[in-house]
């Protein structure tokens, strides 16, 4: 029997170690008109998405699985967007990426493109408002609805007016031919970038072409800006990336250098439209990654409950260890209730673009105040760096002239109690499920030892019934056999019947006997089984048929399936045969 502590540690693991709660994934979302009316277009899309399979795959590893979705074909249109933007599964600690590979205009109120969701893009444009949505848009969606650590959101897809593409597609301006053959890229070194997906806190939109302008591609070699990030990847991700824009200011110039062998142009817009936005969601999560013990932090804070404590404790080996990271929690947790609560009036201040700074004044003040308190003491010139930045937050806090934060420390410890009280009660919850849980295994170990017993007593009555049967298999003889000095007589005999009945007994009596047989009375199975029955006389050829020596009957067994009135009516034929 497992100890409680032993079950209310698999059983915290069954409850609070499902994947999708703490698990950190890439997840990357390909929409691409791979079935567009305009087939060359069409190729030059499949060519990319091949492109963007083979690098992401190469992505994916343990440390950051890659969950990717591909809607092409049939699935390219808006409806599959719309009710993917509704019902997207993301992580706060999932880096996204939104990529979009096929037509698009330009459009009125934003500098990024209207991205059209349908095969047929000149048909599309008859219902702009139907069969498009505007790049920002989307991310906007993405950024404020479904909050991850990192969000890359790329249209690949032309930015000019709809008059303008009209004229120039008629035209076929992208039948051009290079100056130099396509070199592709070799594999590169992705371990930078990987890294980078796991720890960075950014986020971007990227259109491949600039308002009013077209985006390129080659059905054979495929986007423009597609080859260029392709490329940019494979050369430029063996180190860590300072940032996403650094990574795509390269793919700029890759793209810049493509487009003029064709001796055309093409811009890109790599901007982040939430940057006048102050997002204290991703600012705590910012916060939450300094550290040491940034995972724990991270993934404690964010849930809000003793959940992820459960979890640690549950893949601690050593009582010390537990004890460590127990006291390391209950010391921590607090600072992130102070944390948290101080976003909403954060928010509040930062609905007014001139208060900006004095929101992110306040949240560094929070955050400072918050690792003041859990580190319980200045042992370290850290400790001691902290309290200064701490007094001069202080000084810069009373200058905004807010009361509420003056004095925290008795919100934090009314936190702290709340803390306390919530964690016991769930213990006891845990405890009590322990309790019916072991009353469960009972009553089912009960149950097994009772059916072990009966499964040996049906065994023993299985193996008396098969003895039984090769018994009577041994008994069962197809064959009367009479020996004599002037010859053999044989009765061949089929298996007998279960149910042997007196009218079959009388009949087989007159067949052995040699008389007429009367069949009226008998089943239509056991006329069946009586046609099978033969009598052979087989003479000894070296003696007389007169001979009248005393003749020594040797009858055979017939088993205790033949009645005695069968083996005398045979030894009286013999007789009769033999006279």
């Amino acid at each position: 029997m497992k100890s409680k502590h032993q079950i209310a540690t698999l059983l915290s693991l069954f409850l609070f170690l499902a994947p999708p709660l703490f698990s950190q994934h890439l997840r990357l979302v390909v929409f691409a008109a791979t079935s567009a009316e305009d087939k060359g277009f069409a190729q030059g899309i499949k060519v990319s998405v091949s492109e963007l399979r083979t690098l992401f795959g190469r992505l994916d590893t343990p440390e950051l699985p890659l969950d990717s979705t591909f809607f092409i074909g049939d699935q390219f249109n808006i409806d599959q967007l719309e009710n993917w933007l509704k019902t997207v599964d993301t992580h706060p600690d999932d880096f996204l990426i939104f990529y979009f590979l096929g037509h698009g205009n330009e459009s009125s109120k934003s500098q990024y493109p209207q991205l059209i969701f349908h095969k047929d893009h000149e048909l599309a444009r008859r219902d702009m408002k139907k069969n498009t949505r505007n790049l920002e848009d989307i991310y906007m969606t993405l950024f404020e609805e479904h909050p991850t650590r990192g969000l890359l959101v790329i249209g690949d897809a032309c930015n000019d007016p709809i008059e303008k593409a009209k004229t120039e597609a008629m035209s076929g301006s992208r039948k051009k031919k290079p100056k130099t053959p396509f070199r592709k890229s070799p594999d590169g070194d992705l371990s930078g970038c990987s890294t980078f997906l796991q720890e960075s806190l950014s986020s971007l939109a990227i259109s491949s072409s600039d308002k009013g302008n077209k985006a390129y591609l080659s059905k054979t070699e495929g986007s423009f800006f597609t080859q260029a990030f392709v490329q940019t990847m494979n050369t430029d991700c063996a180190k860590v990336p300072k940032d996403l824009s650094e990574l795509f200011y390269k793919t700029a110039q890759v793209v810049d250098a493509i487009a003029a062998d064709y001796d055309l142009e093409q811009k890109l817009i790599v901007d982040n439209p939430t940057k006048s936005k102050f997002n204290f969601k991703r600012m705590v999560q910012r916060i939450f990654f300094d550290g040491n013990d940034r995972r724990l932090m991270n993934k404690a804070f964010r849930n809000d409950d003793y959940s992820y404590f459960d979890v640690i404790l549950g893949k601690t080996k050593s009582p010390e260890t537990e004890q460590k990271i127990r006291e390391q929690f209950l010391s921590k947790k607090p600072a992130a209730y102070y944390i948290l609560s101080a976003i909403t009036k954060a928010e509040k201040l930062a609905t007014d673009s001139d208060l900006e700074k004095e929101a992110e004044v306040l949240l560094d003040y929070c955050t400072a105040r918050a690792i003041y308190q859990s580190n319980k003491g200045l042992k370290t010139e850290r400790d001691i760096n902290i309290v200064k930045k701490l007094r001069k937050l202080d000084e810069e806090y009373e200058q905004l002239g807010i009361s509420d934060y003056v004095n925290p420390g008795k919100w934090l410890d009314a936190k702290c109690i709340e803390c306390k009280q919530g964690f016991e009660e769930k213990r006891e919850q845990v405890l009590r499920l322990v309790d019916s849980l072991e009353r469960e295994i009972i009553s089912t170990q009960q149950a097994i030892v009772t059916l072990d017993s009966q499964e040996i007593s049906v065994k023993k009555e299985i193996e008396a019934l098969e003895r039984e049967l090769a018994a009577k298999d041994q008994s069962i003889k197809k064959t009367i056999q009479t020996i004599t000095e002037n010859g053999n007589i044989r009765v061949s005999i089929p298996e007998f019947p279960a149910n042997f009945s007196a009218n079959l007994q009388a009949a087989l009596q007159a067949v052995i006997e040699g008389r007429e047989v009367d069949t009226g009375s008998l089943t239509e199975y056991e006329k069946v089984w009586l046609s099978q029955v033969e009598v052979i006389y087989e003479p000894n050829e070296e003696m007389s048929p007169n001979v009248e020596d005393e003749i020594d009957l040797q009858a055979f067994a017939v088993g205790d399936h033949c009645s005695p009135r069968i083996i005398n009516y045979t030894n009286t034929v013999l007789q009769s045969l033999l006279a």
